[in-house]
Parts: structure tokens; sequence; C-alpha cells
């Protein structure tokens, strides 16, 4: 039998350590103590790296109880697979910095022969820094299946980063239908020094998602938003921030009608040295969020105004020099293309990673998020976890061996009108195990 729901796929090698599906190609790989990505540094003029990952897996990916919400005329409702996760790096330093990624993720169903994408995506960014003054502009495309990667409890959920070489999001681990569309992203940044305590910075991020097989109430979308932002040292380890934001665009899969939002928020940062190359750092930011909805998606007449508190806290502790803990605490506004109504998300993460031996890596990963309708309760109501666990032994500086367990679990309730296809509720597990290759072609 033929499902619609994909199973997790791990994007492995040169992907960060904590976010093993979702984080920008960066090589070398994240533990610079460890063996593999030992090596020559980011500190050369001309960069090329390559990586490939072949991972064998098993899923288990759809209750009994889940079967009849999932379209029979697609792939996959568990079993074995093939994947192939592939990727590369240019990057070149000098008055003006340009760094560019690309990466595919492929798998393969042996028992059906058929191979099927699931996320491609290329970046790239210049940055330039004259003075006091920087400059960031990147610009990215990506193709991918649906996901609801920004309601999930991942580390990093709710932005998109402002990193030279970003190349968007694929996603894979959260693919959950075959509704795919290409998502295009152009980023700039500006920020001036008014002196060794204080600087101001701006910000301005355009998206376009254009629809694979557009129907009346999957159609194309776009948005944008801009803002400002001031930060001053009282002292060497302490900072306070202030920061204005503008947001306006259609949102979600069945939009009506344009949103916008202004919303201001109060931050505190600290960081404290532990040694010589260990910083322990913590951040708490609050605000509040205007904003104005097409309540067509749910039934409403005309636009409805809506105020929420929001706010985030993180803190990233170095156990030791081989072992780092992270935890974060999210409430946030989310406009997330495959739902029917911007939402509501609070959410708490946590991680730690580090260093068994010279050889072998461990992560692990916790998190929980829940949600609303920002309009009504009664239209939408979510909740989501996501743990995994992951061991890499390093049988070189540029190869290594990997296993992993995951599960993620989401259920939308209420009865909220998802894309056809697309179950409202979804309880995944699956291993992976498979080799990790990574090649500094370019160093000079």
């Amino acid at each position: 039998m033929k499902f619609t729901v994909r199973p997790l796929v791990v994007a492995i090698g040169v992907i960060a350590l904590h976010v093993p599906a979702v984080a920008q190609v960066t090589i070398p790989p994240e533990s610079t103590r460890g063996l593999f990505g030992s090596g020559p540094r980011a500190e050369a003029k001309t960069q090329l790296d390559l990586r490939a990952s072949v991972i064998e897996g098993y899923d288990n990916d759809v209750t009994t109880a889940l079967i009849s919400t999932v379209d029979p005329g697609n792939l996959q409702g568990g079993g074995f697979s093939t994947m192939l996760d592939t990727g590369a790096m240019y990057a070149w330093r000098g008055k003006t910095d340009v760094v560019a990624n690309v990466n595919s993720v492929l798998r393969h169903y042996s028992e059906f022969g058929t191979t099927q994408s699931l996320g491609h995506r290329a970046g790239i960014g210049v940055s330039r820094t004259i003075g006091g003054t920087s400059l960031i502009a990147n610009q990215s495309a990506a193709f991918s299946p649906t996901y609801f990667y920004n309601v999930l409890p991942v580390p990093g959920g709710g932005g998109t980063p402002f990193e030279v070489g970003n190349s968007g999001v694929t996603a894979p681990n959260y693919t959950v239908s075959d509704f795919a569309s290409y998502t295009y992203t152009t980023m700039l940044s500006l920020s001036h020094s008014l002196g060794p305590r204080s600087s101001v910075g701006a910000t301005g991020q355009y998206f376009y998602t254009n629809r694979v097989q557009e129907t009346e109430n999957w159609s194309d979308v776009s948005n944008y938003n801009v803002g400002g932002r001031y930060s001053r040292n009282t002292t060497r380890n302490v900072a306070f921030s202030t920061e204005l934001r503008y947001r306006s665009g259609e949102y979600g899969h069945r939009a009506e009608g344009n949103t916008t939002e202004v919303s201001l928020n109060f931050g505190v940062d600290y960081s404290r040295p532990m040694s010589a190359t260990r910083r322990a750092s913590m951040g708490v930011h609050v605000g509040i969020s205007g904003a104005d909805y097409p309540g067509g998606q749910i039934g409403l007449t005309g636009f409805q105004r809506r105020y929420r508190t929001i706010g985030d806290a993180s803190l990233s502790y170095p156990i030791s020099q081989d072992w780092l803990a992270t935890g974060s605490i999210r409430r946030g506004l989310e406009y997330v293309s495959d739902l029917p109504t911007p939402v509501v998300s609070n959410g708490a993460t946590g991680s730690i990673s580090g260093l068994l031996t010279h050889r072998i890596d461990l992560n692990l990963l916790l998190g929980y998020a829940s949600g609303e309708s920002i309009l009504s309760s009664q239209a939408l109501v979510f909740d989501t976890y996501t743990s995994s666990v992951r061991i890499r032994y390093a049988v070189s500086r540029t190869f290594a061996l990997f296993g992993e367990y995951f599960r993620y679990y989401y259920d939308f309730k209420n009865g909220v009108l998802l894309p056809p296809g697309m179950p409202p509720g979804l309880d995944r597990k699956g291993v992976r195990a498979g080799l990790s290759l990574w090649v500094p072609v370019v160093r000079r």
C-alpha cells in the first residue's frame, strides 16, 4: 500500500550537530576538537569543501489509527529506504567575503524501485565591513515538500538567520506531504558601530513561495519584513537591546488578504568567559506584537486585530572543553505557509552534545511546543514534540560512521483545515545508520 507521508531524513556530515536536518551547510563539521572535521581551518582565503552521506534507515511512520487520513495514492507508510545527502560550500575571503552553499537530499525505496526528492537548496551571500559599518546581502532558493518546521520544537525555529551563504530551509525531517513549493528569500543587513559600547542596525527580508500544482486554496504567497535594532554594552559582559519590526504579506495556504504586524521588544544578553576557549551565555527578550489579520480563513468578516506578548530566553553553557549544554524557551507568532492562519507558539528545547573520545561524539535533543490560531483557539490547536539521540565514530578526519534514533509527534485538533492529503496527526519513529565523507578540496 502507498502513502503520502514520507519518513524523516537525517542530514549528516557538516550539518550542525544540534539541528541535524535543517541547519546550513557549514564545513568543517561541528566538533573541532574531535578527529572528524579536523584539519585546515577557515583562515584560507579560498575554500572549497564537498561532503556526502549515505544513509540506511527504517521508519515506523503511520499508526493504524492514522492510515485512513493519508492519501493511499502515494508512497511510504514506513519501512526500509536508502538516502543520499550531498552538499558543497565555497568561500572566498578578502575585502569582500563571498560564501555559497548547495545541498540536495534524495531517497530511494527499493521495495517500489522509486527515487524521490526530499529537498534541494542553494544560497550565495556577500559581506563587507568598512570602518564601523558592516553589510550582508544574501539570496537563496529552496525546493521542498510541505513541512511544519516553524511550529516544531527544534533549535533555531521561528526565524531565518542572517548568515552569509544561507541556503534556505528544506527540513526533510519534517516533510509530511507531496505539496511541493519553491521558496525564494532575499536578505539584507546593515549595522554600524556608534562607539566602543553602542551599535545600530537595520534588516530586511523578502520571501516568495511558488506553489507547485497551484490551486484556488493553494496559491503563491509573498511577504516581507523590515526591522531596526539598537544595542548598548553597559559592562564588558552585559548588553541591552531594543528592536522594532514590521511584517506584511500573505500567509497560510488559504490566504485571503495581507496580514500586517508591528512588534517591539527589549532584551538583555549576558556572557561570561569560563576559560580561554569557553564562554557561557544567556539572553532574555520580551515584547508585544499587534497585528491585523484577515478573518476569512475561519469565516470571520473583515480584519481582526490581535495583541500578544512575545519573548524568548536562551542559555548556552560549556560543561567542559568537549561538552556543551543548551536550552531555550520561546513564545512567538509564527507564519507557516502550510497552516490556514498565523499561530501563537510556546516551546522549549534542550540539547547536550560533546565528545566521548577523540573519535566518538554524541548528541541528545529534546523539545516540546504547543500553540493555537492567533484568530481563534476553536480554529486551530496543536501539540508537538521531538527527540533524537545520535552517536558518530570518526574513522579518519574525513570519514565517519554514525547511528541515530529519533521520534517526533504532532497533533492538530479541532478539525483544522489542512491541505488535502496532509494528516492532522503523526507519531513517527526511525532508526538510521550510515557513513559520512567530508573532503576539503581547496585551501589556499
